[in-house]
Formats: C-alpha cells, sequence, structure tokens
C-alpha cells in the first residue's frame, strides 16, 4: 500500500516525501484553472507540479468543480450556471479536462473524476440520481483517455458514511466500471462516543464494506482509499462541533497513531489496498474546515503527532518489503 499525502499542497508534498511516500495528492479545481471560459490559467499549479517532481513524488490528480465553491468562490460563477445540479456543461467539461490532461500528462498518471459524488452535501442532486454522476465520470474518462490513452481513471471517492448500496449497486448495473481503471472510496473517522473509537469494533464493518465492495467491482479491479483522516482532541475538549453531524469525538494523540497502525496493517494486509490517501498535513484553526481541522499529523504549531512516527515506520517496512520482492528474497 503506497501513502499520499492531500492538503494543503505543496507543503503537503514536501513533508510526505520526508516520510518516504511516493505519491502526492493533488485537487485540481476547475474553477481555478478556467476562471472565464476562453482563459486558462495554470499559474497557481504550474509551481506546485513542478515542485512535487522536485521531491520525486508522483501525483495523482482529482478534478472537479466543487473545490472552486469553498476556496475560490468569485472565479466560478461561469462553471456552476451550467450545471444541471452537478452536472457541468459537457463541451466545457470535456475541454477542460483535455487541456489538464496534456498539460500534465508528463507528470500524472491517475486522474480521480470528481470527489465524493454520493455526498449529501458537496453533491445533492447526485446523491439522489446516481445518473448524474455516471454522466459526469463516462464524459471525464473519455476526454481524459483521449488526451493521453495511458492515462489511468480513478472513480470519485465515495463516502462511505453516505454510500448506500442501492447507490453502488445501480451505478454498476449502469455500466460505470467500463469508465474507471480503480475504484476508491473515503473514510474520514468520526466516532460519536469515546467507547465506539477502538479499531477493532469498526473492523467487522469495514469486512463487509470491502466484501461487498470486491463482490461487485470487476475482478482484479484496484480499491484505493482517496481521503483518509482521524481526527485528535483540540486543547481539553473531548468532542468536535460539527455542523452536519452535531459533536464527534476527538482521539488523543496516541489513540490516533495506534488507530492509523491497526487500520494500516488490516488495509495492507487482509484488504489489499492500493493507495491510501492521508487528507491533512496539519491541524488548523480554522472553524470553516469543522473537524478536518483537527486532522493533521502535525500539531498547529508545525511539531510531530506520534502518527507522523508510525507512517514514517510503516513507509521503511514497505520499501524494504519492496526491495525484497525486486531482488527475489
Amino acid at each position: 500500500m503506497e501513502i499520499a499525502l492531500c492538503h494543503p499542497a505543496p507543503d503537503a508534498f514536501r513533508y510526505g516525501s520526508t516520510l518516504g511516500c511516493g505519491l502526492g495528492y493533488l485537487d485540481l479545481s476547475w474553477a481555478l484553472i478556467q476562471p472565464q471560459p476562453e482563459v486558462f490559467d495554470f499559474s497557481y499549479y504550474d509551481p506546485i507540479v513542478e515542485d512535487a517532481a522536485k521531491s520525486g513524488l508522483e501525483l495523482i490528480g482529482m478534478v472537479s468543480s466543487q473545490r472552486g465553491i469553498k476556496y475560490f468562490p468569485a472565479r466560478d460563477w461561469w462553471i456552476w450556471n451550467n450545471h444541471r445540479g452537478m452536472m457541468p456543461d459537457p463541451a466545457a467539461w470535456s475541454r477542460f479536462l483535455a487541456t489538464v490532461v496534456e498539460r500534465y500528462r508528463e507528470v500524472i498518471r491517475y486522474w480521480e473524476i470528481w470527489s465524493e459524488p454520493n455526498c449529501p452535501v458537496c453533491n445533492p442532486m447526485s446523491y439522489y440520481d446516481h445518473r448524474l454522476y455516471r454522466e459526469v465520470l463516462v464524459l471525464g474518462s473519455k476526454a481524459i483517455r483521449d488526451a493521453d490513452s495511458s492515462a489511468r481513471i480513478i472513480s470519485g471517492g465515495l463516502w462511505l458514511d453516505a454510500l448506500r448500496p442501492s447507490y453502488l449497486n445501480a451505478l454498476l448495473a449502469d455500466g460505470a466500471a467500463e469508465y474507471f481503471d480503480v475504484f476508491s472510496w473515503h473514510l474520514l473517522l468520526m466516532p460519536l462516543r469515546r467507547e465506539s473509537i477502538p479499531f477493532p469494533l469498526w473492523k467487522p464493518t469495514l469486512d463487509r464494506w470491502m466484501d461487498y465492495f470486491r463482490a461487485r467491482l470487476p475482478k482484479d479491479c484496484p480499491i484505493w482509499i482517496t481521503e483518509f483522516g482521524i481526527p485528535t482532541r483540540l486543547g481539553d475538549s473531548e468532542t468536535l462541533h460539527t455542523r452536519s453531524r452535531g459533536e464527534i469525538v476527538g482521539l488523543t494523540e496516541e489513540e490516533q497513531a495506534d488507530w492509523f497502525s491497526q487500520f494500516a496493517e488490516v488495509a495492507d494486509g487482509e484488504w489489499g489496498i492500493g493507495a491510501l490517501i492521508w487528507l491533512m498535513l496539519s491541524d488548523q484553526d480554522d472553524p470553516t474546515r469543522y473537524y478536518t481541522s483537527a486532522m493533521g499529523m502535525l500539531r498547529a504549531d508545525g511539531s510531530e503527532k506520534p502518527i507522523a512516527a508510525r507512517i514514517a515506520e510503516f513507509q521503511r517496512e514497505k520499501a524494504v518489503q519492496r526491495a525484497a520482492n525486486r531482488g527475489g528474497g
């Protein structure tokens, strides 16, 4: 299993390289790259991509327009005016992807199309109608593969908390698996009580989800987790307030590290997860980020939590295994 870091780029990428990570996960905001229909602006992303290359990282590109809403609200009006629910104008979506893939095809091999299409907050229309995401996926996959026949397509990471089996059943019944090479899902730990923290309590449910995915996906389809995070307590508070879920319990830093270690062992060994994307590099003093503000592997002051050493240890062990496999040992 490969581990990659996500937010914020490029700091997360530089730090990830010190932990032995070979991957980085980059949100590519449609709204930021194409602020107007006839204008493409790569001034934000070009230095990040170049910096990742210098750090020796291969990038995974996640393409969507929803990041424009949160981070660049003044620049996405024309895109969202072309949406039907979450569905962008087909010609504009295809042109955007063709342009981005052509620019970064030498450094980005994997492309994830959208994020959490089944999330009722991020994508409410797609949450109720899987056909909207299928349309985004089909168009996106074709545009990306036309621009780079060697590209690998990742399905939009399904948010496990809101995933209904009927949603994935319908999506796959409509032939969605023809349009992706890697299936992905998201897990952001949200325990509601102290007694529900231990990983062994979560494992049977996660085992059932993995059995369900394997039973319905094409044989040998890789499975990745493209968003993963475990929140720690903020100060003396045991709970983290969120708008959508009331309050969730924050783990101690040691509990965070232990949860990751147990999860990674199972994900790598029993489930055969190919890649795990850790969401946040550091805690953030930002109330708009809700529980994700406490999911860092670094504290807000930049000092390391115990989980940083656990991830580095995991990476070292995997490097030894890969070297042994190459050498036939």
